[in-house]
This record gives C-alpha cells, structure tokens and sequence, in this order.
C-alpha cells in the first residue's frame, strides 16, 4: 500500500511540478502559451485528485482553490466536489469512501 500511496504523491508532485516550472517557462512553445494558465489550473486539479485519494484534504483543498483562481475555467464537476469534499473531516471522508466501495463490491 505504501508504495501506492507513495506513487500518488509522487505523481501530485509531479504534476505542480510541470505546471509550475514547464508551463511558465521559455521552454514552452509558443504556439502553446496562450493555454498555459489552463493547463496550470488543470495540472492543480489533477494533483489535488491524487492528493485527495490519499486523504491528504488540507493540500488537495489548497490546490484546488489555487486552481479556481489561476482559471476559473477549471470549476468543473470534478473539482467542486473535491473541494467541498475536502472541507470535511478525514474521518468522514475515510468512512464515505468505504462504503461506497462496498456498496460497488456488493
């Protein structure tokens, strides 16, 4: 399980990573600049997905609000229900996802 938990980590990482250093880069070609700041919003989501699964609420909420103010354009389905989600307490988040994959065992 660790090394799960470590890979989506890593991969949150990695995806600020990419939008921090590539998106706002010289390296980025410029036909492409004109959708950085969406692609930095969704890279934000994409991480606070990954650091919501692994119930690490307070970051997976910072991400996505930063993702709302980057581009608002980001407000999907997906990301407002992370971010209310993410309000809650872990172990109520924790209990909500055990049941709804016991309900989808059932």
């Amino acid at each position: 399980a660790s090394k799960t938990v470590g890979d989506q980590l890593g991969k949150a990482r990695d995806y600020l990573r990419f939008a921090d250093e590539f998106l706002t880069s010289d390296r980025l070609p410029v036909e492409l600049r004109p959708y950085a700041r969406e692609g930095r919003a969704r890279a934000r989501v994409a991480a606070a997905n990954n650091l919501y699964g692994q119930l690490e609420l307070g970051p997976a909420r910072r991400w996505l609000w930063e993702a709302l103010v980057i581009d608002p354009r980001s407000a999907s389905r997906l990301s407002l229900s992370l971010a209310a989600k993410s309000l809650l307490p872990r172990s109520v988040v924790r209990r909500l996802r055990e049941r709804r994959r016991a309900a989808h065992r059932s």
